[in-house]
């Protein structure tokens, strides 16, 4: 399921799942493929606007996840396929830029390429189950036009 994680000092698990600050959204829909996450409706890529998505991640699979700006008929904008990062909790931090073109009503999205269900582990797998290194946490995600000031975003998942 898809939730915010919560840091905590003292734990059994194998990490805590958070980047930066006291949370970070992790993910681990198992059985799911396809758009499991997207912003809200209220959030409006305008047409024919440059844009700057960042986003710090972290996940021990590659090609099951996408980062993905689409266009309301599902089309890809601009898309990153995830690869598998060190599980230490500091993440890979990716910056793209694009432009919407013609189109009304892009969004960003969280895409599952494949199921996680008993995926197989990149390198070297850690101590116990799948579920810790079958995982995708994001941080600091945020959405900005490029002739604005970069302090100025449309988009933000910034947890504290």
């Amino acid at each position: 399921y898809t939730h915010l994680a919560e840091y905590r000092e003292e734990m059994d698990q194998f990490t805590n799942y958070v980047l930066n600050g006291n949370f970070s959204l992790k993910s681990n829909e198992f059985g799911r493929v396809g758009e499991a996450l997207r912003t809200r409706e209220d959030v409006v890529l305008q047409p024919n606007t440059d844009y700057e998505l960042k986003f710090t991640y972290e996940t021990g699979l590659t090609g099951y996840h996408e980062i993905a700006v689409l266009r309301p008929d599902g089309t890809k904008v601009c898309s990153q396929v995830l690869e598998a990062t060190e599980l230490n909790g500091e993440g890979r931090t990716v910056t793209l830029s694009f432009n919407t073109g013609d189109t009304e009503g892009c969004y960003l999205a969280l895409l599952y390429l494949k199921d996680i269900q008993n995926a197989p582990a990149e390198g070297e797998k850690p101590e116990g189950s799948y579920m810790e290194y079958a995982y995708l946490s994001l941080d600091d995600v945020s959405i900005r036009e490029m002739e604005k000031d970069p302090s100025e975003v449309i988009a933000s998942l910034e947890t504290v």
